[in-house]
Parts: C-alpha cells; structure tokens; sequence
C-alpha cells in the first residue's frame, strides 16, 4: 500500500480537468472563497461526509481540492444495501483499493470498512486475499482505530484465512468477518500490539492457543476484549474425556464480554488481576475459572448459576454493579448470596400465569442483595402490575435510590387464581421507606407509570425523607428536558 497510485485508479477518484475547475458552481475565474480556507478546515467539512470515497468525489472542484482528501486524517467506506448487487459490490470493493493506493498522508487515525451484505446467490463474497491489503496498509499508517466488516456467507468460506499483521500504533481492532482469523506474532516474542487497547472479534473462527498467546504475551495495554459468535479451536483438556480449556491471561485487562460465544462448550479460564468487568455467556453450558480480585461488576444474563462450576475464587462478596433476570430465576438467587452486597442491583422482573410463579417472586425480593441502588425491569407480569409494585417497594428499606423501568407495551393480566397473593391488596402504611431518596419511573407506558407515581404518593406518609421522583416522558427518555419532577416527604 506504499506504492503509488495507477493512473486507472486515479481517473475513477478524481474525473477532472484543467478547464473544468468549479468550486460552489461558479467556473474557474470566479471568486472562490471555499479553497481559500486552510486544509485543516477542509478537512474538518470533508470528515462531515461521513464516507472517504464521497470525499473523493471533491475533487472535481478545482486543482486545490485534487489532493485535499487524501491526507484526511480518517478514513470511512461504508455501503448499505444497495451494493447488495454483484457488479456494484465489485466496484465498492474498487473504491477501497483506489482510495487507499492513492492515499497520501503518512499516518491515519481512522480506518472504518463496512463490505455490503451478501446477495441470496453469493454473489459479493470477498476472499480474504482481497482484504489482506486493507490489514497490511492498517499495519503501515494506521494509529487508531480500525473497524472491518466483511459480508456473511453461511460459513461457506470459513476455511479461508485472514491475518492480522503486526500493528504497532493501532489503538482499538473491530473486526466481524466469518473466515478463519489468524495473527501475525514474531517467534521470539515481544510486543507487537503495543498500542491496543480494545479488541472485538465477531463471528471468526480463531484457534484457541494462538488467541491465549496473542493476548497474554503480544498486547500489554489491552483493556477491553469482546469475543462474540466465535468458533474456537481447541485441543482437549489434559486428562481423558477433559474438556477443553481456554485461557485468557492478561495483566491490563479491564473489561471482558463473552456474552455470545455460543459454540464454545470447554472451560474458560481468566487470569486478569486487573479485571473490573465481566459478562459471561448466556448459554451457561461451560465451567468458569475467575481469578479477579478487583472484579466490581458481572452482567449475568445465563439461566445457569451453579457455585461449583462458576468460580469467583479471588473475587469478594461485594460488587459495584450486579445485572440479572428473575427469569433466570435459580441463577439469581444464587448470584445474589454469593454477591449479597452490592451498590446497584439491576434485574429484570418477568412473572408467569399462577400462583406458584407469584410466590416465587414474592421469594425472590425476599432474597436481593443489600443495595443503594435498585433498577428493576419490569417485562411480562401476568398479574396485578401494582401489586407487584407494592409488594417490591415494600422490600426497599435501606435502599437509597428506586428505578422502575416498565417495557413498552405492558398489559394487564387480571390474576385468575383465586388464591394468588397478587389479590391482596397491602396497606400502604405497611410500605416503610426510611432511606429512599430518590425515584425515577421509565418506560413509553404513560398509564402505568401515572399509576406507579399515584401509588407512590400514597406511600408519601412513609417516608423518612424528602424524596425525588422523576416520571420521564415518552419522546425525551432518560433526558432532564423531558422529566416530570415531584417532591415528596411525610
């Protein structure tokens, strides 16, 4: 990519001549007020197009603007739906490799390639020799992000390989492509991806010993690792019948997501002693080694919590953020002894049809953790939508601060179980909030969260404090601008 330009792909970006300079729709000769501004600021209005082969198209305008995008200091391609078409596909693909032939600048600070889809016949597949020079000019000048997606084929082309080579100054790798991914490491060791920060791998099948390689011995820096819809090969484990073990060992690692690494059934192991986050895999079906002591928040969404197989060995009873589902209910409960104190619990409530599914709920808030901060969600509740309200801000002593976000169509389900705890109503004088300061209502359902407020307002005799509540509107979520503010105290 350190080559120069051919002149057939010049003549593809730029289509200009000498007598056909037009700058604002004035001919040559015009006074031209535009190409008089510095290349910093015309830089800064090509950047606004979004898209470095639109950027190209500048050219035309006039002799001073020929070279201005080709020292851009980012670089965008991005295709929708409409190079779906085999013929425009190829020329997408054209538009890239003459872009980056006739980049000028010595280093970029962006390079972001979005391929079109693949058509029902397969027809814009792309072979991975052809976004090998994409990766090697990234490897050369890029000193930032780089962002490549290729399009899906059904795992047709799985068995072609893409390598990733040395990248010394790239800070952050985005990379969504269904061939094999495999990375360019030096055999005597030594760092090669000095600069990463985050890496996010998507949909590629990778082997599983050069990936534990890459990142404990080859990025120092790395914060961020998302592995998602990966396809991973491993050796068994050690004994006969072990299963095989992955092991992800970093020193900077401070966020990990494996939330969507679907296919992969062995044991994963971390070493990271620096390790904040974590989202495990939702399937639940592989054994986890943690060894993070300073791990503060865990996003488990899995139906599967078993002690004995998840372990959190260095990892406290306290944690700054916990995330689950009462639809997963057993896993919860379970999560919520292990981690029985936390600063902000945020868990999704969802309730069946019957009494036995009530009671189970009424023994869930039974068990949360010791919280300030308490989100819940509320998703399909086929009960009395403020029973189970009542009967959650009953278990809220001690807590601080109330978020009650309510799903965009909640319905009622009047209870038809006549023995449903649901039916009985609570005095609200019964509902002691000593602690609470704050409450905030979400949610595009507007009748139930006037019910909610009108029910806490019942509750007002209750409390210890003056209390905030904050009812957002539909349009302006989660904005200031669009709240309704009440104040309430005994």
């Amino acid at each position: 990519m350190g080559t120069a330009a051919d002149p057939s792909s010049k003549r593809r970006l730029m289509r200009t001549t000498d007598e056909d300079d037009v700058v604002g729709g004035c001919r040559r000769g015009a006074e031209d007020r535009i190409s008089g501004l510095s290349d910093d600021l015309l830089h800064s209005i090509l950047l606004q197009l979004r898209d470095t082969a639109e950027a190209a198209r500048t050219s035309i305008l006039s002799r001073r603007w020929r070279r201005v995008w080709a020292f851009l200091p980012e670089l965008s391609f991005g295709y929708d739906g409409s190079e779906s078409v085999p013929a425009a596909a190829a020329q997408a693909h054209d538009r890239v490799d003459d872009a980056l032939a006739a980049y000028s600048a010595a280093t970029v600070n962006l390079l972001e390639i979005t391929m079109p889809y693949a058509s029902p016949t397969g027809g814009v597949h792309i072979h991975t020799d052809r976004a090998a020079p994409w990766l090697r000019f990234a490897s050369e000048r890029l000193t930032g992000k780089l962002s490549l997606s290729l399009p899906y084929d059904d795992g047709a082309h799985e068995e072609e390989e893409l390598l990733l080579p040395q990248c010394e100054r790239v800070t952050a790798i985005y990379l969504d492509v269904t061939c094999t991914l495999r990375f360019q490491l030096p055999p005597a060791g030594g760092a090669v991806f000095t600069a990463l920060a985050t890496l996010e791998i998507s949909s590629a099948g990778v082997d599983g010993r050069e990936l534990e390689r890459f990142l404990s011995t080859f990025c120092p820096h790395l914060k961020e690792l998302v592995l998602s819809w990966i396809r991973i090969t491993l050796r068994d484990g050690d004994g006969d019948g072990d299963p095989p073990v992955l092991s992800i060992r970093s020193d900077s690692l401070r966020r990990l997501d494996t939330s969507a690494m679907g296919s992969f059934k062995g044991v994963l192991k971390v070493a990271a002693p620096e390790l904040r986050s974590f989202c495990p895999s939702s399937c639940g079906q592989r054994d986890l080694d943690i060894a993070a002591p300073k791990l503060s928040e865990l996003l488990w969404i899995s139906p599967c919590y078993d002690p004995a197989r998840h372990r959190f060995a260095e990892s406290g009873r306290h944690l700054r953020r916990l995330v689950t589902s009462t639809s997963i209910r057993h896993a919860a409960v379970a999560l919520m002894r292990r981690f029985d104190i936390v600063d902000e619990l945020n868990f999704e409530v969802s309730i069946s049809e019957g009494a036995q599914d009530y009671d189970k709920y009424l023994e869930d808030i039974n068990n949360l953790s010791k919280c300030q901060v308490l989100v819940v969600t509320l998703t399909v509740i086929k009960h009395s939508l403020m029973s189970t309200l009542q009967h959650l801000l009953m278990k809220c002593v001690g807590i601080r601060k109330l978020v009650v976000s309510l799903s965009y169509t909640m319905e009622d389900y009047p209870c038809k179980a006549s023995e449903c705890p649901c039916g009985r109503q609570q005095q609200t004088n019964s509902v002691v909030l000593d602690s609470i300061e704050e409450i905030e209502v979400k949610g595009h359902d507007s009748k139930h969260k006037v019910e909610l407020v009108r029910l806490l307002f019942k509750c007002s005799t209750m409390f210890r404090k003056r209390v905030a509540i904050v009812a957002y509107t539909n349009s302006r979520l989660n904005s200031p601008h669009g709240a309704h503010k009440f104040g309430l105290h005994s």
